[in-house]
């Protein structure tokens, strides 16, 4: 069980650099921490977790910055097996590669091979392999050169998440016991063993291996085999102050692994250990005594139903009490007639993955007007109900048989596309996989009307024949110009895609 201790609050802080006077020229890092996964549950710390190694390796191991490649938020696996080979490629022998990845970790659902994980893995397992690297292609990309490697995986192959939920529904994945066979040259230091799962201490706002591994190599774990401070720390002594101090925060159920020369020396930090103290269960707090008399009822603005007034700064899906109100985008809406008491809050993002998920309790003839930032749903004010008429609803259907809506319609200009089209265009862009694209696409179709030109520009940003077929079938009925076809054919390449077009327009 994890326990935030408030005595740890007052150890040192990791995310101060430790500083040496050593330097390491032919070492190169690699450094990479994924903390928002498109789709897969979040690695709460995973960022300040990986900034925190990269100042390991620039100030305490000595290695020069331009060596040093640091990469968070949406790292792919193509991004990740490109910066590894670099700097495999890159150091030869004497020098050294290390490897830092924090971030989801797995067993191949078919082989039962060791996998890291990149940012746009999907969560099934047809998918799931196919967007990650192996650690055996790991170890193999970074000695290519002749160096040595370290490898510090701060992640787990149980198919669980740092919060402990699976990155599958219901998957678990098990790894063969030869999974972490020695390699010549290569030290693999991982965070938990094959069944087990790697946590996060959020009194210290990291994840527990990666906060005292840094720690260890600060300089904490110098002497810790013989009790001799020789001012380096070594790769056994390193591991065995990890157990320790893990032991020490009684977080019983995590317990890394390290294969590969024990005598490495890890680097020269003279840092000296702290004192860990277990964490102590806060005292029994009294309830407080009951008033005589019920307390008042809290003010009210009114009577009947209540509204919400929500706000977002991202391009974020707003669903309330299961209904979508907002799709994909930024700006706000109003939802009224709301009934008194509480109602879920739903913040999904493009790949429908639930960035937030909160109960909110709509007083009587109360506006709840609550804002979106920064993975953070927070209520900003609250006053009596609007009556003022309804703005239009953002998201009123305008969905029309094939061939455009009716002459009327396609004489009045357009409802504005929220945001503009070249923002959309861009968030589509961002997306790696085309079938979160054409979903994206299918929610946009919900909130505005086409043009044939702002549709060629949304279609044309699907790489594939029949998804750009699709998507053009999710606008066709919002389109409010369809004599202008010939403008919206230009963004397919075949004419067998302007066929199949053509023909939902009865062309």
């Amino acid at each position: 069980m994890w326990f935030p201790s408030v005595a740890f609050a007052a150890m040192p802080d990791i995310d101060e650099p430790h500083r040496s006077a050593v330097t390491n020229r032919g070492d190169t890092a690699v450094v990479v921490g994924i903390e928002d996964y498109f789709v897969l549950p979040d690695v709460p710390y995973a960022t300040r977790d990986a900034e925190a190694f990269y100042d390991f390796a620039v100030y305490t191991r000595g290695i020069p910055s331009d060596r040093v490649t640091l990469m968070t938020g949406p790292v792919s696996r193509e991004k990740l097996s490109s910066a590894l080979q670099a700097a495999g490629k890159s150091t030869a022998a004497g020098g050294t590669v290390f490897v830092y990845f924090a971030g989801h970790g797995a067993a191949s659902p078919s082989t039962g091979e060791r996998i890291l994980v990149g940012a746009d893995a999907q969560a099934d397992l047809e998918t799931f392999q196919a967007r990650a690297v192996t650690v055996a292609d790991v170890r193999s990309w970074v000695t290519s050169g002749g160096g040595a490697a370290v490898l510090v995986l701060d992640t787990c192959y149980s198919g669980r998440s740092r919060a402990g939920g699976d990155l599958v529904a219901g998957k678990r994945f098990a790894v063969p016991a030869y999974a972490m066979a020695p390699a010549a040259n290569v030290v693999e230091w991982t965070a938990a063993g094959p069944d087990q799962w790697s946590g996060p201490l959020d009194s210290a706002r990291h994840g527990a291996f990666t906060y005292l591994a840094i720690g260890a190599m600060r300089g904490w774990a110098d002497g810790q085999r013989d009790g001799v401070r020789d001012g380096t720390v070594t790769v056994e002594e390193a591991s065995l102050y990890v157990e320790e101090g893990l032991r020490t925060l009684q977080i019983r159920d995590q317990r890394p692994e390290r294969v590969g020369e024990g005598t490495m020396v890890l680097s020269k930090g003279k840092e000296p250990a702290p004192v860990l103290t277990p964490p102590v269960a806060p005292a029994p707090v009294a309830a407080a005594p009951q008033p005589a008399t019920p307390a008042p009822a809290p003010v009210s603005y009114g009577e009947g139903p209540g509204q919400i007034m929500y706000m977002s700064m991202s391009l974020v899906t707003l669903y309330v009490d299961g209904v979508m109100r907002l799709v994909g985008t930024t700006g706000s809406v109003r939802i009224d007639d709301l009934a008194p008491g509480p109602h879920l809050v739903e913040i999904k993002n493009g790949f429908n993955k639930t960035l937030v998920e909160q109960d909110v309790v709509v007083p009587p003839g109360t506006q709840l007007r609550l804002q979106y930032k920064d993975k953070t749903l927070r209520e900003l004010s609250r006053g009596p109900v609007d009556k003022s008429p309804p703005p239009a609803d953002p998201m009123a259907p305008a969905v029309f048989p094939s061939g455009g809506p009716p002459a009327e319609l396609r004489a009045a200009p357009p409802r504005a596309l929220p945001g503009g089209v070249a923002m959309h265009v861009q968030a589509m862009k961002a997306i790696p996989m085309s079938d979160a694209q054409l979903e994206y696409l299918r929610g946009l179709a919900m909130t505005g009307t086409f043009t044939c030109a702002e549709a060629a520009e949304l279609v044309a940003v699907l790489q594939f024949s029949e998804k750009r077929v699709a998507a053009a079938q999710a606008l066709s009925g919002s389109i409010v110009d369809p004599q202008n076809l010939e403008t919206l054919l230009t963004a397919f390449r075949f004419e067998s895609e302007r066929t199949q077009v053509r023909a939902m327009f009865g062309r």
